[in-house]
């Protein structure tokens, strides 16, 4: 049986190559590695039941990752598949500013799935489901076959060339984003004939980013407030 740390593992900003061997032991609390020069996650703990952070290092793979994560956040790294990523992840998955053009290898199931700036042509490989947000904001997307079949909070996809919305969820408990350029190509009505909506289908001019068309704030967008994660939390 493996050992057990309670408690904060800090391992951020070290200048790290490689990381600790820690793959034996189960981590109750939050595992920080961001911020070094990572090429690889062996080593890493098998089970982290809180926070496991891997961004700003210069990872291609997520090969080693652990198996189980409250929250797992990879963005800004040189990732260009999702082998490797976390099996089970309780709440938050985040893969953003990455280069991935398809979503094969991510986490089954979580709360919200992160997913924009990156290169996707395909949401190929995407979660089933999701019980909060979904945002794909930001890629180069044509059409949304592969795209969650429910979404328990808003489905962000502005700011892609779409010319189709085949896939499109068949239920968001929140609200629609799309970009403000396809309003006329993609209106209300067709959408909603689309897709169970319960808010708003909001046509998003990422140009303007303060507000939405209809004068709210752009937080009021995602509606999904939890998801938001503060960086400095372990300091």
């Amino acid at each position: 049986m493996g050992k057990i740390i309670k408690g904060i593992v800090l391992l951020n900003n070290l200048y790290l190559t490689k990381l600790l061997n820690l793959s034996n032991v189960e981590i109750i609390g939050n595992y920080r590695c961001e911020n070094n020069q990572l090429t690889s996650l062996e080593g890493a703990p098998k089970t982290v039941r809180g926070e496991f952070h891997c961004y700003n290092n210069n990872l291609t793979s997520l090969e080693g990752a652990p198996e189980q994560v409250s929250d797992f956040f990879c963005t800004n790294n040189n990732l260009i598949s999702l082998k490797g990523a976390p099996k089970d992840v309780d709440d938050i998955f985040d893969c953003c500013y990455n280069y991935l053009t398809n979503l094969e290898g991510a986490p089954n199931d979580m709360n919200s799935f992160h997913c924009y700036h990156n290169e996707l042509t395909s949401l190929k490989g995407a979660p089933k489901n999701t019980k909060r947000s979904f945002y794909c904001n930001n890629n180069h997307l044509p059409n949304l076959r592969g795209a969650p079949k429910t979404v328990g909070g808003s489905f962000c996809c502005y700011d892609n060339p779409l010319t189709s919305l085949i896939g499109i969820p068949k239920s968001i408990y929140r609200n629609f984003v799309i970009s403000e350029s396809l309003k006329d190509r993609f209106t209300e009505k067709y959408i909603r004939s689309l897709s169970n909506i319960n808010e708003d289908v909001i046509y998003y001019d990422s140009k303007y980013y303060n507000q939405y068309e209809d004068g709210n704030d752009y937080e009021d967008i995602w509606g999904d407030d939890d998801d938001v994660w503060d960086d400095d939390d372990d300091e």
